[in-house]
């Protein structure tokens, strides 16, 4: 009876072809359906035979679904498309027979019961919902449109993508709007003409965003600056399903676990400071420190760096630098602890290079190019750094395309680095766009971003990405004075 009560209700208020922003019932249902809460806050859901209970927000339907609801392969699970256009269709499906059509009651017996529409009982992996009445009717409103309008930011014949520039007359955004500008005039993508639209200037990346998606439908996010905002970042990706490909950080790590969404070129300071600590293992056994600065840049690939000395059974002193510390107090400190290794995560690393030359103390000192202002020779101290992309990474052709680039488009000289990325971004992006296919949504950009390997650029080491995988280039270039670069990626070791 409760079942054909609801059914009522939803065949009353339900338009399966409607595409216009979703009322507040669809509101509802697609948080229902995105988070797992309800109206009312928290569900429950059951797992398995055994009839588990957890909460429906570590398992909401998009987690399997996908927020397109085509389903989000996982392994040998192949969740099915749930969106409003295959659930009201009947269909065929080899060795099984043909289903019929779902209605609403039927929906909310699979979603509630799992028992799907000719009485049969669904995989157990699927989790049983306790819904009331009102949550019911929204997830089912909000099924039946999902998959009949157009993704965000996407018209037959225009994607719109975004990006947050670090300042408004940062080259950065002229690049990309010169690539999609010789894109469209080759065609664009599957027909659409490519818009590169930049945040509005705000306080901080996240309220750049927030306003950007505010005014306007936006696609995807494209080289997006996100330094010292990246938590706040990676939590507006996640609770809004967009995709941010060669977001734009020293410190990747900070973006937390909630990274689905965001998609890193390589791993900042903290790869370098990585690769520097296996490259300081090789040197000898000698004590090692890791001196830091007072800023969690520093402590993020301090961190890192002294898992690798703890691995290696040679524990490093940590000293986080202070007001009190000068270069010859740490000099005096360090050489009568005798520490033999230095890895250096901090300002000021000339004064203290000069400080221990005049003493007569010289340790192995290594830093990542950030910090050691990329000096090999010349100075006091010989320093080994570290660089997450080099000479050796730049092919000719690709060189010679972004000077052809920036000469139509007068592209100026300065943050030349940051342009060459942005490049690479953008490539990477229209890849896995060209990959999804001209249907392509949101999520089906992430899968084949997922399914990114060994992306060669001609501008930076191959990237790969995988389901846990959001870094592509895990790896540093190691420079000595005097040597070849070596390039040392401990993730493949």
């Amino acid at each position: 009876m409760r079942l054909l009560l609801l059914a009522c209700l939803l065949l009353a208020s339900t338009d399966p072809a409607s595409a216009e922003p979703p009322d507040p019932a669809q509101a509802a249902g697609r948080t229902l359906f995105v988070a797992g809460t309800g109206t009312g806050g928290a569900i429950v859901a059951t797992l398995g035979a055994g009839q588990v209970a957890v909460p429906a927000s570590s398992v909401p339907c998009a987690s399997c679904h996908g927020r397109d609801g085509r389903g989000r392969p996982e392994g040998a699970i192949v969740p099915p498309n749930i969106t409003g256009p295959t659930l009201g269709a009947p269909v065929v499906r080899p060795g099984s027979g043909e289903r019929r059509a779902y209605d609403p009651a039927a929906i909310v017996r699979a979603v509630t019961l799992g028992i799907d529409v000719e009485g049969r009982p669904l995989d157990p992996i699927m989790p049983r919902y306790r819904l009331t009445l009102d949550d019911a009717a929204h997830l089912v409103r909000y099924l039946n449109t999902l998959g009949t309008g157009t993704e965000p930011g996407m018209t037959p014949d225009r994607l719109t993508l975004g990006t947050i520039l670090p300042r408004a007359d940062a080259p950065v955004g002229m690049l990309l709007r010169a690539f999609a500008d010789r894109l469209d005039a080759a065609g664009g993508l599957f027909g659409r003409r490519v818009e590169i639209v930049a945040a509005p200037a705000a306080a901080s990346p996240a309220e750049a965003v927030r306003r950007l998606m505010a005014a306007q439908p936006v696609f995807a996010l494209v080289a997006p600056w996100i330094a010292h905002d990246e938590r706040a970042i990676a939590d507006y990706a996640d609770a809004e399903g967009v995709p941010m490909v060669g977001a734009e950080t020293l410190l990747p790590d900070a973006a937390g676990p909630s990274q689905r969404y965001l998609f890193f070129l390589d791993g900042g300071v903290p790869a370098e400071a990585q690769a520097l600590a296996f490259e300081a293992d090789r040197l000898g056994r000698a004590p090692a420190a890791v001196i830091e600065g007072a800023d969690p840049l520093a402590g993020s690939a301090a961190t890192v760096a002294a898992a690798v000395f703890e691995r290696a059974g040679t524990p490093a002193l940590r000293r986080v630098l202070g007001a009190a510390d000068t270069p010859a107090t740490l000099v005096q400190a360090l050489s009568q602890a005798g520490i033999g290794r230095i890895l250096w995560l901090a300002p000021a690393l000339d004064g203290f290079a000069t400080a221990a030359a005049a003493a007569a103390y010289r340790p192995a000192l290594l830093a990542p190019a950030e910090f050691g202002a990329g000096r090999l020779d010349g100075g006091p101290l010989p320093v080994v750094l570290a660089f997450r992309a080099g000479p050796a990474d730049q092919a000719a052709d690709a060189l010679a395309a972004y000077r052809d680039l920036a000469a139509a488009y007068h592209l100026p000289d300065e943050d030349r680095p940051a342009q060459l990325r942005a490049l690479v971004a953008i490539r990477l992006l229209v890849a896995a766009l060209e990959r999804a296919g001209r249907d392509v949504t949101r999520e089906s950009l992430v899968t084949a971003l997922e399914t990114t390997s060994d992306f060669r650029s001609g501008l930076m080491p191959p990237l790969s990405y995988g389901p846990s995988r959001r870094i592509g280039s895990t790896g540093a270039w190691i420079l000595q004075p005097g040597a070849a670069p070596d390039w040392l990626d401990p993730a493949r070791r």
